[in-house]
């Protein structure tokens, strides 16, 4: 099955949610340094473009309350070099199931 990451994902929309995203404060994400510091709208446009059926909008789905979507609640995402965490909770916050791993203490 195809999915929508794989037909249509919104680029120029998410450059658009990054530079805001960029230069506003997350304490979240800046509870330690991390060197390679992600924007998280990124990540959550890639897991729902993942997880998704070819055919959805991307963006339509990104503010939406994932707590409850079969599509995203249960389905287990690995890390397996975590670093600063985004793509942990990103995929938390879409309902799935994470596993992050990281060599660093701190990760």
């Amino acid at each position: 099955m195809k999915r929508a990451i794989e037909e249509d994902f919104p680029i120029v929309e998410i450059n658009r949610l990054v530079v805001p995203e960029r230069n506003g404060f997350k304490p979240i994400y800046q509870m330690h340094k991390w060197f390679a510091r992600r924007a998280s709208c990124i990540f959550r446009a890639i897991l729902l473009g993942a997880l998704k059926r070819a055919g959805t909008n991307i963006m339509e789905e990104f503010y939406k309350d994932h707590s409850n979507d079969p599509d995203t609640r249960g389905k287990v995402i690995l890390d397996p070099f975590m670093g600063g965490g985004t793509t942990v909770v990103e995929a938390l916050r879409l309902g799935c199931k994470v596993i992050g791993i990281d060599l660093n203490p701190v990760a």
